[in-house]
């Protein structure tokens, strides 16, 4: 018998585990043409994450990023999941999170325009804030 009766969440989780695998891929990539280029002091860059030309240490900056607030929001799913409280809003604050994650990561790894990224991450606490409060809600 499992603990979990609804894993609607498990699938937005899923979508979140999916962009930090697809930023991976991204930074390899840029990595990989940053030393073709020689752009790139290898003994600096092994010791310094910041010596690495600016592309990749955007795309470095967001998966550091995707692993601060998003490891609250699995905490807030797992709780959900575990206390039987998972649908109706908790399921659409959890896809605004993700999706506003997903919007913030576009604009931070291309044009880091602030005025837009800043929205994006603020948009994705609110909707974290919100699940907080409504699974507190729920279970009290």
């Amino acid at each position: 018998m499992s603990l979990i009766t609804d894993p609607s969440l498990i699938f937005v989780m899923l979508a979140h585990v999916f962009l930090i695998l697809s930023l991976y891929i991204v930074l390899v990539t840029r990595k990989a043409k940053a030393i073709k280029e020689g752009r790139v002091d290898l003994q600096k860059t092994a010791l310094d994450d910041k010596q690495w030309p600016s592309e990749v240490v955007q795309v470095n900056n967001n998966i550091n990023n995707n692993f601060q607030t998003p490891v609250l929001f699995y905490v807030v799913c797992l709780s959900a999941m575990l206390s039987g409280q998972s649908g109706g809003l908790m399921y659409w604050f959890a896809v605004a999170f993700v999706s506003l994650r997903f919007g913030h990561t576009i604009v931070h790894i291309t044009s880091n325009y602030i005025p837009l990224r800043m929205p994006l991450f603020a948009g994705s606490l609110l909707a974290l804030l919100s699940m907080v409060i409504t699974l507190l809600a729920r279970l009290l």
